[in-house]
Protein backbone atom coordinates (compact mmCIF):
# COMPACT_ATOMS: atom_id res chain seq x y z
CA UNK A 1 0.00 0.00 0.00
CA UNK A 2 1.14 3.00 -1.15
CA UNK A 3 2.22 5.81 2.63
CA UNK A 4 0.26 9.05 2.88
CA UNK A 5 2.34 11.67 2.82
CA UNK A 6 2.27 14.15 6.29
CA UNK A 7 1.68 16.97 3.96
CA UNK A 8 -1.65 14.98 2.12
CA UNK A 9 -2.67 14.42 6.05
CA UNK A 10 -2.63 17.65 7.11
CA UNK A 11 -4.31 19.35 4.59
CA UNK A 12 -7.20 17.04 4.71
CA UNK A 13 -7.15 17.56 8.68
CA UNK A 14 -6.36 21.24 8.24
CA UNK A 15 -10.14 21.76 7.32
CA UNK A 16 -11.37 20.75 10.57
CA UNK A 17 -12.02 23.50 13.66
CA UNK A 18 -10.18 22.11 16.82
CA UNK A 19 -11.64 22.67 19.99
CA UNK A 20 -10.00 25.08 23.23
CA UNK A 21 -6.85 23.83 24.14
CA UNK A 22 -8.21 23.03 27.89
CA UNK A 23 -9.29 19.70 26.44
CA UNK A 24 -7.38 16.38 27.33
CA UNK A 25 -9.46 13.73 25.49
CA UNK A 26 -10.27 14.61 21.82
CA UNK A 27 -12.39 12.88 18.98
CA UNK A 28 -12.03 13.61 15.67
CA UNK A 29 -13.13 12.18 12.13
CA UNK A 30 -10.18 11.31 10.28
CA UNK A 31 -11.02 12.06 6.76
CA UNK A 32 -7.87 9.92 5.26
CA UNK A 33 -9.74 6.72 6.91
CA UNK A 34 -13.05 8.22 7.47
CA UNK A 35 -13.11 7.14 11.30
CA UNK A 36 -13.03 8.34 14.69
CA UNK A 37 -10.09 8.77 16.26
CA UNK A 38 -9.47 9.06 19.84
CA UNK A 39 -6.78 11.06 20.98
CA UNK A 40 -5.50 11.47 24.84
CA UNK A 41 -3.17 14.32 25.48
CA UNK A 42 -1.45 13.24 28.80
CA UNK A 43 -0.52 16.99 29.49
CA UNK A 44 -2.71 19.14 27.21
CA UNK A 45 -1.54 20.49 24.04
CA UNK A 46 -0.32 23.21 23.10
CA UNK A 47 -0.95 24.24 19.13
CA UNK A 48 -3.50 23.09 16.21
CA UNK A 49 -0.14 21.54 15.14
CA UNK A 50 -0.19 19.25 18.26
CA UNK A 51 -3.49 17.75 16.68
CA UNK A 52 -2.72 17.66 13.02
CA UNK A 53 0.80 15.14 13.95
CA UNK A 54 -1.23 13.16 16.41
CA UNK A 55 -3.92 12.04 13.47
CA UNK A 56 -0.90 11.99 10.99
CA UNK A 57 0.97 9.62 13.98
CA UNK A 58 -2.48 7.44 13.90
CA UNK A 59 -2.83 6.80 10.49
CA UNK A 60 1.01 5.89 9.98
CA UNK A 61 0.02 3.82 13.22
CA UNK A 62 -2.94 2.34 12.03
CA UNK A 63 -4.07 2.92 15.06
CA UNK A 64 -7.72 4.03 16.00
CA UNK A 65 -6.61 5.37 20.05
CA UNK A 66 -3.17 7.07 20.34
CA UNK A 67 -1.74 8.81 23.70
CA UNK A 68 0.56 11.64 23.07
CA UNK A 69 2.97 12.80 25.73
CA UNK A 70 6.00 15.26 26.33
CA UNK A 71 9.27 13.30 27.16
CA UNK A 72 10.70 14.41 30.52
CA UNK A 73 13.20 17.19 30.32
CA UNK A 74 12.99 17.86 26.52
CA UNK A 75 11.19 21.55 25.36
CA UNK A 76 10.66 20.17 21.86
CA UNK A 77 9.19 16.96 20.05
CA UNK A 78 5.92 14.54 21.31
CA UNK A 79 5.99 11.00 22.19
CA UNK A 80 3.03 8.88 20.30
CA UNK A 81 1.63 5.49 21.88
CA UNK A 82 -1.18 3.19 20.97
CA UNK A 83 -3.36 2.73 23.67
CA UNK A 84 -6.38 1.33 23.95
CA UNK A 85 -9.14 1.52 21.88
CA UNK A 86 -12.39 3.61 23.83
CA UNK A 87 -15.62 2.90 22.01
CA UNK A 88 -16.57 6.03 20.95
CA UNK A 89 -19.31 8.24 22.95
CA UNK A 90 -19.98 12.31 22.12
CA UNK A 91 -19.57 14.58 24.52
CA UNK A 92 -17.79 18.08 25.36
CA UNK A 93 -16.01 19.60 28.25
CA UNK A 94 -17.99 22.73 29.99
CA UNK A 95 -17.79 23.95 33.63
CA UNK A 96 -21.18 25.03 33.50
CA UNK A 97 -23.60 23.84 36.54
CA UNK A 98 -24.91 20.18 35.61
CA UNK A 99 -27.56 17.64 36.18
CA UNK A 100 -27.86 14.18 35.48
CA UNK A 101 -29.81 12.99 32.66
CA UNK A 102 -31.94 10.77 35.03
CA UNK A 103 -32.94 13.49 36.30
CA UNK A 104 -35.24 14.44 33.18
CA UNK A 105 -38.39 13.21 32.74
CA UNK A 106 -38.86 12.88 28.68
CA UNK A 107 -42.37 14.90 27.48
CA UNK A 108 -41.95 15.19 23.31
CA UNK A 109 -39.22 15.34 20.67
CA UNK A 110 -38.97 18.27 18.57
CA UNK A 111 -36.03 17.02 16.68
CA UNK A 112 -33.79 13.82 16.33
CA UNK A 113 -31.57 15.17 18.61
CA UNK A 114 -33.64 17.74 20.29
CA UNK A 115 -36.74 16.94 23.00
CA UNK A 116 -39.12 18.59 25.23
CA UNK A 117 -38.31 17.26 28.78
CA UNK A 118 -39.43 18.36 32.46
CA UNK A 119 -36.79 19.34 35.29
CA UNK A 120 -37.44 20.46 38.23
CA UNK A 121 -41.22 21.00 37.37
CA UNK A 122 -40.44 23.11 34.35
CA UNK A 123 -40.15 22.32 30.78
CA UNK A 124 -36.90 22.74 28.74
CA UNK A 125 -35.72 22.17 25.40
CA UNK A 126 -32.80 19.31 26.11
CA UNK A 127 -30.08 19.55 23.12
CA UNK A 128 -28.08 16.39 23.44
CA UNK A 129 -25.25 14.91 21.48
CA UNK A 130 -24.77 12.26 18.44
CA UNK A 131 -22.07 10.78 16.55
CA UNK A 132 -22.38 13.27 14.04
CA UNK A 133 -22.16 16.28 15.97
CA UNK A 134 -19.10 18.34 16.43
CA UNK A 135 -17.47 18.61 19.82
CA UNK A 136 -16.55 22.40 19.25
CA UNK A 137 -20.05 23.08 18.32
CA UNK A 138 -21.35 22.36 21.59
CA UNK A 139 -19.16 24.44 23.64
CA UNK A 140 -19.48 26.88 20.83
CA UNK A 141 -23.14 27.09 22.06
CA UNK A 142 -22.72 26.94 25.79
CA UNK A 143 -20.43 29.72 26.02
CA UNK A 144 -22.47 32.19 23.97
CA UNK A 145 -25.37 31.03 25.72
CA UNK A 146 -23.59 32.35 28.77
CA UNK A 147 -22.19 35.20 26.81
CA UNK A 148 -25.85 35.81 26.30
CA UNK A 149 -27.24 35.84 29.62
CA UNK A 150 -30.57 38.04 30.03
CA UNK A 151 -30.08 39.24 26.24
CA UNK A 152 -33.55 39.87 24.92
CA UNK A 153 -35.07 37.16 22.85
CA UNK A 154 -32.33 34.44 23.70
CA UNK A 155 -33.86 31.45 25.29
CA UNK A 156 -32.10 31.06 28.76
CA UNK A 157 -29.09 28.33 29.61
CA UNK A 158 -30.46 26.47 32.53
CA UNK A 159 -27.64 23.59 32.71
CA UNK A 160 -25.58 21.13 30.46
CA UNK A 161 -26.27 17.76 30.72
CA UNK A 162 -24.10 14.53 31.92
CA UNK A 163 -24.68 11.22 31.28
CA UNK A 164 -22.38 8.31 31.89
CA UNK A 165 -20.08 10.88 33.00
CA UNK A 166 -20.04 12.63 29.92
CA UNK A 167 -21.37 16.16 29.12
CA UNK A 168 -23.35 15.36 26.50
CA UNK A 169 -26.01 17.97 26.44
CA UNK A 170 -27.73 20.86 27.03
CA UNK A 171 -31.03 22.69 29.06
CA UNK A 172 -32.53 25.46 27.79
CA UNK A 173 -35.33 27.05 28.45
CA UNK A 174 -38.42 26.49 26.01
CA UNK A 175 -40.21 28.79 23.86
CA UNK A 176 -43.27 27.12 23.20
CA UNK A 177 -43.99 28.36 19.48
CA UNK A 178 -43.04 27.18 15.81
CA UNK A 179 -39.84 28.27 14.07
CA UNK A 180 -40.49 30.32 11.00
CA UNK A 181 -38.99 28.19 8.19
CA UNK A 182 -41.95 25.73 9.84
CA UNK A 183 -44.46 28.78 9.69
CA UNK A 184 -44.16 30.13 6.23
CA UNK A 185 -43.95 25.98 4.42
CA UNK A 186 -46.81 24.90 6.42
CA UNK A 187 -49.14 27.24 7.86
CA UNK A 188 -49.71 29.80 5.04
CA UNK A 189 -48.66 32.74 7.03
CA UNK A 190 -49.35 35.11 4.25
CA UNK A 191 -51.05 38.01 6.60
CA UNK A 192 -48.78 41.24 5.58
CA UNK A 193 -49.52 42.66 9.17
CA UNK A 194 -48.14 39.17 11.00
CA UNK A 195 -45.22 39.22 8.42
CA UNK A 196 -44.54 42.99 9.15
CA UNK A 197 -44.94 42.60 12.84
CA UNK A 198 -42.77 39.21 12.70
CA UNK A 199 -39.64 41.38 10.22
CA UNK A 200 -39.59 43.88 12.77
CA UNK A 201 -39.24 41.79 15.53
CA UNK A 202 -36.47 39.84 13.64
CA UNK A 203 -34.42 43.66 13.71
CA UNK A 204 -35.20 44.75 16.86
CA UNK A 205 -33.58 41.21 18.71
CA UNK A 206 -30.82 41.36 15.93
CA UNK A 207 -30.29 44.93 16.90
CA UNK A 208 -29.74 44.13 20.37
CA UNK A 209 -27.22 41.55 20.22
CA UNK A 210 -25.27 43.67 17.92
CA UNK A 211 -25.06 46.15 21.26
CA UNK A 212 -23.71 43.04 22.84
CA UNK A 213 -20.90 43.05 20.52
CA UNK A 214 -22.89 39.43 19.23
CA UNK A 215 -23.71 38.42 15.71
CA UNK A 216 -25.95 35.17 15.25
CA UNK A 217 -22.89 33.42 12.29
CA UNK A 218 -26.33 30.20 11.40
CA UNK A 219 -29.43 33.09 11.35
CA UNK A 220 -32.33 31.80 8.90
CA UNK A 221 -35.73 31.32 9.39
CA UNK A 222 -35.41 27.74 10.51
CA UNK A 223 -33.22 29.05 13.49
CA UNK A 224 -35.93 31.70 14.93
CA UNK A 225 -39.01 30.60 16.84
CA UNK A 226 -42.33 32.37 17.31
CA UNK A 227 -43.83 32.29 20.58
CA UNK A 228 -47.46 31.33 20.07
CA UNK A 229 -48.71 33.01 23.21
CA UNK A 230 -47.52 36.58 22.39
CA UNK A 231 -45.73 36.50 19.02
CA UNK A 232 -42.70 36.91 20.78
CA UNK A 233 -39.38 36.38 18.56
CA UNK A 234 -36.33 34.41 20.22
CA UNK A 235 -32.90 33.20 18.06
CA UNK A 236 -32.27 29.57 18.66
CA UNK A 237 -28.82 27.11 17.48
CA UNK A 238 -25.92 29.16 18.87
CA UNK A 239 -23.71 26.62 17.99
CA UNK A 240 -21.94 28.23 14.99
CA UNK A 241 -21.65 27.46 11.33
CA UNK A 242 -23.33 28.94 8.40
CA UNK A 243 -26.21 27.54 5.77
CA UNK A 244 -25.55 28.12 1.81
CA UNK A 245 -26.43 31.32 0.49
CA UNK A 246 -26.95 33.35 3.63
CA UNK A 247 -23.45 34.91 3.33
CA UNK A 248 -21.23 36.14 0.04
CA UNK A 249 -19.25 33.75 -0.78
CA UNK A 250 -16.32 35.96 -1.15
CA UNK A 251 -16.43 36.80 2.10
CA UNK A 252 -16.46 32.54 3.69
CA UNK A 253 -12.50 32.68 4.67
CA UNK A 254 -12.54 35.81 6.01
CA UNK A 255 -15.91 34.85 8.31
CA UNK A 256 -14.17 32.10 9.11
CA UNK A 257 -11.32 33.12 10.59
CA UNK A 258 -12.62 36.16 12.27
CA UNK A 259 -16.20 35.75 12.27
CA UNK A 260 -18.76 37.90 10.52
CA UNK A 261 -18.31 41.39 10.94
CA UNK A 262 -21.77 44.42 10.72
CA UNK A 263 -21.75 43.90 7.10
CA UNK A 264 -22.34 40.39 7.21
CA UNK A 265 -24.57 40.31 9.77
CA UNK A 266 -26.68 42.72 7.55
CA UNK A 267 -26.12 40.46 4.85
CA UNK A 268 -27.41 37.76 6.45
CA UNK A 269 -30.62 39.51 8.43
CA UNK A 270 -31.92 40.82 4.92
CA UNK A 271 -32.03 37.39 3.35
CA UNK A 272 -33.38 35.87 6.47
CA UNK A 273 -36.16 38.46 6.30
CA UNK A 274 -36.60 37.58 2.25
CA UNK A 275 -36.67 33.74 2.91
CA UNK A 276 -39.97 34.79 5.41
CA UNK A 277 -41.80 37.19 2.84
CA UNK A 278 -40.82 34.68 -0.31
CA UNK A 279 -41.30 31.87 2.02
CA UNK A 280 -38.79 30.40 -0.44
CA UNK A 281 -34.80 30.34 0.37
CA UNK A 282 -33.52 33.64 -1.66
CA UNK A 283 -30.42 31.79 -3.44
CA UNK A 284 -32.43 29.58 -4.97
CA UNK A 285 -35.58 30.39 -6.65
CA UNK A 286 -36.90 33.52 -4.91
CA UNK A 287 -36.38 36.55 -7.18
CA UNK A 288 -36.56 39.72 -4.86
CA UNK A 289 -39.91 41.26 -6.55
CA UNK A 290 -41.92 38.65 -5.99
CA UNK A 291 -42.13 40.36 -2.23
CA UNK A 292 -44.65 43.09 -3.48
CA UNK A 293 -44.54 44.71 -0.35
CA UNK A 294 -42.31 48.24 -1.13
CA UNK A 295 -40.76 48.74 2.84
CA UNK A 296 -39.58 44.86 2.80
CA UNK A 297 -37.75 45.21 -0.22
CA UNK A 298 -36.04 48.61 0.65
CA UNK A 299 -35.19 46.72 4.11
CA UNK A 300 -33.46 43.81 2.30
CA UNK A 301 -31.83 46.16 -1.00
CA UNK A 302 -30.16 47.86 2.26
CA UNK A 303 -28.82 45.15 3.79
CA UNK A 304 -28.07 43.14 0.73
CA UNK A 305 -26.33 46.16 -0.71
CA UNK A 306 -24.83 47.65 2.50
CA UNK A 307 -26.31 51.05 2.21
CA UNK A 308 -26.45 51.24 6.36
CA UNK A 309 -23.95 50.84 8.42
CA UNK A 310 -24.76 48.45 10.92
CA UNK A 311 -28.00 46.67 11.98
CA UNK A 312 -28.77 49.42 14.99
CA UNK A 313 -28.77 51.80 12.57
CA UNK A 314 -31.25 49.73 10.56
CA UNK A 315 -33.41 49.22 13.37
CA UNK A 316 -33.89 53.00 13.91
CA UNK A 317 -34.43 53.32 10.56
CA UNK A 318 -37.28 50.69 9.90
CA UNK A 319 -38.84 49.69 13.11
CA UNK A 320 -40.24 53.61 13.85
CA UNK A 321 -42.15 53.23 10.63
CA UNK A 322 -45.60 52.56 9.66
CA UNK A 323 -46.41 49.03 8.07
CA UNK A 324 -46.25 49.60 4.29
Amino acid sequence: MRPITSQIVLQAVGRYDYPDKRQFDLWYQCPIRLCTVYIAFKDGWNSENEVRCALNAAIEMRTFAIEVARPAGESRGLKFSECQSKSYQPHFNSNFVHVDHEELTHVKELKSNVTVVSFNGEEFAYKFMTPKCYQNSFETEVDNYRKLEGAEGVPRLKAVVRKAGLVQGLLVSYIEGIDLWSAVQHRGMWNEHILMDITKRIIRVAANLERHKFYHVDLKCGNIIRRGIDGEIYFIDFGGGWTDGMYREERFQHISRYGPDPRDALFTLGRTIWELWAARHPFKDAPLDCIKNDTVQNIIRDCDEGNIDNIVDLCALYCGMADG
